[in-house]
């Protein structure tokens, strides 16, 4: 009889946790208190999506495309290639800024944005000649 008593009290504490984790969580709020520690959801998730995008880019010459790592060698026929990037920025900074550049590059397929709507730039070139942008938003 006692492993009954040990079986009823983990399917109860089962269901409490269950329970806990599916309530949806308008009924639980934004800020949860456990013991004494307040997490805050919504800044929790806003990080957690600045964690898994890619780290913003800056290149400021030719030089720093291969320092950098970028695919290609610059010339025409094997342009640096910048592609495939998710980038979130901080209002007022841009995802890709390319300034400076001689070197012919392609930026494409990128998804950049900024954590507040309606600011920051995307792609940022000054002084460049060859590049190319396709298909980013």
């Amino acid at each position: 009889m006692h492993w009954m008593g040990r079986f009823l009290k983990s399917t109860i504490c089962f269901a409490l946790v269950a329970l806990l984790l599916f309530m949806p969580a308008s009924m639980l709020g934004t800020t949860c208190a456990m013991d004494n520690i307040e997490i805050d959801l919504d800044n929790a998730i806003e990080n957690m999506a600045l964690d898994i995008a890619d780290s913003p880019v800056l290149i400021r010459s030719d030089a720093e495309f291969a320092s950098q790592g970028w695919l290609g060698d610059g010339t025409p026929g094997s342009p640096y290639i910048i592609e495939g990037l998710s980038i979130v920025t901080e209002p007022d900074f841009a995802c890709i800024t390319i300034t400076q550049t001689t070197a012919s590059f392609v930026i494409r397929n990128c998804n950049l944005s900024s954590i507040t709507s309606g600011t920051g730039t995307g792609i940022y070139l000054s002084s460049v000649v060859n590049g190319t942008v396709e298909d980013c938003v």
